[in-house]
């Protein structure tokens, strides 16, 4: 409504009509079953009933401006009836064009003209328009919708990011009222102290006559980790009138606190244009083009700009170019500024949690081929060859369950691409989303010689043939995929017993290799004990060997674990059940290994205490918890040999193990879908705790 009564006065201003440019928001709170009053006026142009019939009296429709070259925020005339979603609304004008009083109803998603009368002065008194024309608008807010109290909702309006500009207009003044307390105050958008760093109008790749005008400041201090909706960190992205988001550009970039410094805005008309344009296509019923291929807008408002869109990408891409570069020198300035935190004691018993952790996470996960984790190096001859590796090539999604996948390239074939390169991922149809659509290169966590970037796919909807295309630098690659309704639909094919795969790598170092074995759910209705046997005795079993019925998914699983500690072991794995049978090929591998390392570092990650950089964890000394007890830095943090300090790195240390060994386990779908809730996780952090909080107490205490 704020935005609406905004685009209003927005075109009288471009017609040279004198306005006041006021916005009145009144709340009157009620208890119990009566709906709170929420009411909206301005002194705009007003609208005639036959202006309300078409604005009003349908969905839809190109009737803001926008299409023919307004600097308005409106686009598909939507948000003016989306409101009916809080109570029935009434709209009351006294409009310039006639002089007369107009009203209509909006109540259950009906549209009802009330009148057209002559304006008298109870009509004005009512109104409260004592001269010229305006709008109000009336909402019966039911009480099923909670209200925040006056002073959280002037700060909430205050902060919203799609009204800073209107907030901070001289040409607008927005006033809320809490008409039971009798105050009113002005809304005022924050102002933020902050250095200019870029100002550069660049060029959108691949779109003739689109640029965008980028600003970017570092504030005096970081921003909080806040809400989207009401951030004050991040860049503006606005098009020409309207502001749709504040953003970073790279999701993975939210949580950097040494992104949490900038602030700016990248104005881009163009957005308007392609909004504009995919709206008359659409409308004609013509093929939208593939440069412009869906709606770049979210037409509900939530999540701003379509980041799939193919100009969204390039604008953020090249909008990035220019942002990283300041968020790298933050980190090479607070690295430079770290102090060195460990004396040789306190990284003695580090290096023993490290190996600790490596030991508990082989055993308490299931490690996978590489062709199915993105941690294990990478040895196939098409990383040698070719040069890099896209995984997986194909794969099954299920709608609403997000995918991994990732990038490796040999930087030995291809030199010229380096770390921190952007890899642009786009998605082939809309049955699918991709996050992030740019990501950048890291060093692989298990091969110097190698960079990986990782991002997920999720399904929107089934689909027998969707894709995504890859590319960054001179590499440009696809990988295709099936989406399915539902996980059941995985497994349509289990018309017997089968093992999961034909072929199993068992690491030689002890640790733990879970095989899977289906079977259709009519063939093991109730399940039992399945039959396994395994030539030779290099290979053993650890768990459980039992199909377990999955009705949801019309089969029955089991999964047991297999160890051996032979190496170059061969042997034939076998499962009977009634009178069906499936055989698997079992080899002994050499493990990876896992590699956990362990840094305290002089550094504040905010509300975390800790944080994972691939299988690095990094302890933060500044955290409120930590220094308390490490001591000033001053001293040489002289608490670390302290008892408190050593059995608090071996709780820090413990809980973060367990939750990417949970984490880990998760993704990797070992865990039963039947017993995921909260409280078997609860159990399963619990469990590992147990295990491994004990062990960690005696390596930091050994004498206690």
């Amino acid at each position: 409504l704020i935005t609406n009564s905004d685009d209003r006065y927005q075109l009288l201003s471009k017609e040279n009509v004198n306005h006041t440019g006021r916005i009145e928001i009144e709340i009157k709170r009620r208890r119990g079953n009566c709906p709170t009053i929420l009411r909206v006026r301005d002194y705009a142009d007003g609208m005639t009933l036959s202006s309300m019939d078409v604005k009003l009296g349908r969905t839809g429709g190109m009737v803001s401006g926008l299409e023919v070259g307004a600097y308005v925020r409106g686009t598909n005339s939507r948000g003016a009836k989306d409101i009916l979603a809080l109570g029935p609304v009434q709209y009351e004008s006294i409009a310039r064009e006639d002089g007369k009083f107009h009203a209509c109803r909006l109540s259950d998603w009906d549209y009802e003209p009330l009148c057209t009368e002559p304006v008298t002065d109870l009509l004005r008194h009512n109104l409260q328009i004592q001269k010229g024309s305006g709008t109000v608008v009336t909402v019966e807010v039911q009480s099923t919708t909670t209200i925040p109290q006056h002073d959280t909702m002037l700060d909430q309006l205050q902060r919203r990011v799609a009204l800073r500009d209107i907030f901070s207009s001289k040409d607008r003044l927005v006033e809320l009222t809490d008409v039971n307390k009798n105050r009113t105050d002005q809304l005022i958008a924050p102002v933020i102290e902050a250095k200019d760093r870029i100002k550069e109008t660049f060029e959108i790749p691949g779109y003739t006559g689109a640029s965008a005008k980028l600003v970017i400041r570092r504030a005096k201090k970081p921003f909080k980790n806040e809400q989207t909706y009401y951030r004050l960190g991040g860049i503006i992205v606005k098009s020409r009138h309207a502001i749709h988001e504040a953003t970073y550009f790279d999701p993975k970039l939210n949580h950097d606190p040494n992104a949490a410094w900038f602030v700016g805005k990248l104005r881009c008309k163009y957005i308007d244009q392609l909004w504009t344009e995919y709206d008359k296509i659409e409308e004609a019923g013509g093929k939208p083009p593939s440069s412009n291929p869906f709606p770049i807008l979210d037409p509900m408002r939530r999540g701003g700009l379509d980041k799939d869109h193919p100009f969204v990408i390039m604008l953020f891409q090249e909008a990035l170019k220019r942002l990283r570069p300041l968020i790298e020198e933050e980190r090479r300035q607070v690295e430079s500024d770290r102090a060195s935190v460990e004396n040789d004691e306190t990284r003695k018993r580090l290096n023993q949690l490290e190996k600790l952790a490596s030991e508990f996470l082989m055993d308490e996960t299931s490690i996978e081929e590489s062709a199915r984790d993105p941690n294990t190096a990478d040895k196939s001859s098409q990383l040698r060859e070719r040069g890099y590796t896209l995984s997986p090539p194909f794969c099954q999604l299920v709608v609403g369950k997000p995918k991994k996948f990732w990038l490796n390239i040999n930087t030995e074939v291809f030199p010229e691409i380096q770390e921190g390169d952007s890899v642009q991922v786009c998605r082939l149809s809309q049955d699918i989303r991709v996050n992030p659509n740019i990501t950048e290169l890291e060093s692989h966590p298990n091969d110097s010689k190698v960079l990986r970037a990782l991002w997920t796919v999720t399904g929107n909807i089934p689909s027998a043939a969707s894709g995504i295309s890859v590319s960054v630098g001179p590499i440009k690659d696809e990988a295709t995929m099936e989406v399915v309704a539902t996980e059941a639909d995985l497994y349509m094919h289990i018309t017997d017993l089968r093992f999961s795969s034909k072929r199993y790598k068992v690491p030689v170092d002890g640790s733990r290799k879970n095989i899977k074995v289906y079977c259709p759910l009519a063939v093991a209705p109730v399940g039992g004990a399945l039959g396994v046997s395994i030539t030779g005795r290099a290979f053993k079993t650890k768990g459980h060997c039992r199909l377990v019925p999955k009705p949801n998914l019309g089969i029955a699983v089991a999964v047991f674990g297999m160890t051996t500690s032979t190496p170059e072991a061969h042997a034939t794995i076998k499962a009977s059940w009634l009178d069906e049978s499936a055989e698997a090929e079992l080899l002994a591998a050499s493990a990876a290994g896992i590699g956990i390392k362990i840094n305290i570092e002089d550094i504040d990650l905010g509300v975390q205490r800790s944080q994972w950089k691939s299988n690095v964890l990094e302890i933060a000394a500044k955290h409120p918890s930590i220094i308390r007890y490490l001591g000033p830095k001053s001293e040489d943090f002289p608490g670390q040999n302290e008892k408190h300090f050593r059995l608090l790195v071996a709780e820090i240390v413990a809980d973060a193990v367990v939750q990417k060994s949970i984490a880990y386990n998760e993704s990797q779908g070992v865990y039963d879908d039947e017993l995921k809730d909260w409280d078997f996780y609860y159990y399963e952090y619990n469990r590992m705790m147990s295990k491994l909080l004990p062990q960690a107490h005696k390596l930091q205490l050994p004498d206690v």
